[in-house]
């Protein structure tokens, strides 16, 4: 009689907080947590269209499924650089497709995220954007000696800040006196960095 009474109450206890789950999803107990997690246990997402290369800022089309076809829930993306956008989505029946974005340019990948559970996709790759503009150095004005010489620095890069590698190159002294210094290299292509790198000398005299 004890025994049944027991299993009576614990029951009663089971069904009593699976009731109290129905509330709003802040107010969750650690008791309807842990039945969330037990029924989602084992549970995994999928991805589809990261076959093809993607180019740095260009949206692209993603598949994401869950294997439990009743998960509807809001989900959290991560990718290797932390510029995918966007960063939450919600999956409905299990399935998602919408447009992605990621800014940083190479080999990366793609996590999504859900309370303790948590699967990662293949490694792509991401190019870089269309070349944007040189970022030269030394920035600011330096003082240097008639004949004396200063390396300078050339790195291509598109608009989010990526190297671009491979470009083809002519750099031109270009100073407003008249008389111009020498290079030592004037055709140069850029490396994995997007750089381009160059001695300049100076005119045997000053330019005020």
């Amino acid at each position: 009689m004890k025994k049944k009474r027991l299993i009576c109450l614990i029951n009663i206890f089971i069904v009593s907080s699976l009731l109290a789950c129905g509330g709003k999803e802040g107010g969750k107990s650690f008791f309807c947590r842990c039945i969330e997690r037990f029924t989602l246990r084992g549970m995994e997402f999928g991805f589809t269209g990261l076959d093809l290369p993607k180019e740095a800022g260009c949206p692209f089309y993603l598949t994401i499924t869950a294997t439990k076809d009743d998960f509807s829930k809001e989900v959290f993306l991560k990718d290797a650089s932390n510029t995918i956008e966007p960063k939450e989505i919600i999956l409905k029946n299990g399935f998602w497709q919408g447009s992605i974005t990621i800014k940083k340019s190479g080999t990366t990948s793609i996590t999504v995220f859900y309370d303790k559970i948590s699967s990662e996709s293949r490694d792509f790759f991401v190019s870089p954007s269309f070349p944007a503009r040189f970022i030269i150095q030394p920035e600011s004005y330096l003082k240097v000696k008639p004949k004396g010489t200063i390396t300078i620095i050339a790195r291509l890069v598109d608009d989010y800040g990526n190297p671009i590698q491979g470009v083809k190159c002519r750099l031109k002294p270009i100073i407003s006196e008249g008389k111009k210094g020498r290079l030592s290299s004037s055709f140069l292509t850029t490396d994995k960095n997007g750089e381009v790198s160059t001695i300049y000398t100076l005119p045997s005299y000053h330019l005020g």
